[in-house]
């Protein structure tokens, strides 16, 4: 008479000499239940590994990523602005996925370290700007706020305020330049004047 095990039909004399072979392992200080290499009737049954998915694959490559990132900030300030403005974008990446130990704390105190702005240009400065703000969810309140706030380094680099200063220094030059050509046309005047009474005279005293 057949009998089934682990939904597969087997025959009574198979099944009679699955239980036996238990017991002997059990006997042996073997817990067949377990995924250990089993000797089933002189053939060795070995529990499959499972392939990672996509996503643990992922989240594997995210955690390595974290750990190797480095969170002193000794080592950040002193890499040069581009690399810094990369290292903030992968951190943020890392703490919105919540994988790996980068925390928002240790890198908010990080980029709100005077010299982590230091020789930053405009440009890089409102690429920083965009990205913290960009992922202000990220941030406790108090955090937001503080970003947010005038006091903040990074609203130095707020849009139009470079260019205000550019401007500035535009229209500066064209006055300087404007003043320039004035006094180039009242010099060139005041040589004519010159030159005409000397020609009078000239014509007067022959």
């Amino acid at each position: 008479m057949a009998s089934f095990s682990s939904g597969v039909m087997i025959s009574k004399s198979e099944a009679d000499r699955r239980k036996g072979d238990e017991m002997r392992l059990r006997k042996q200080g073997i817990d067949p239940s377990r995924g250990e290499d089993l000797a089933w009737g002189g053939a060795v049954v070995s529990r499959r590994q499972r392939r990672q998915t996509r996503v643990e694959k992922e989240a594997e490559k995210d955690r390595e990523e974290a750990e190797a990132l480095p969170m002193e900030p000794g080592q950040i300030i002193t890499k040069r602005p581009e690399a810094r403005l990369k290292w903030l974008q992968r951190a943020l990446m890392l703490v919105s996925k919540g994988r790996g130990p980068v925390q928002i704390g240790p890198v908010y105190d990080i980029v709100t370290q005077s010299k982590f702005l230091s020789g930053v240009s405009h440009g890089i400065g409102s690429q920083m700007r965009a990205v913290l703000l960009a992922n202000l969810h990220l941030f406790s309140n108090k955090q937001q706020k503080a970003l947010q706030s005038e006091s903040s380094r990074f609203n130095s680099f707020a849009s139009g305020k470079g260019d205000d200063s550019e401007d500035s220094t535009s229209k500066s030059s064209a006055r300087r330049l404007a003043a320039s050509s004035g006094r180039r046309r009242l010099a060139s005047r005041s040589r004519g004047g010159s030159r005409r009474r000397r020609r009078r005279r000239r014509t007067a005293t022959s």
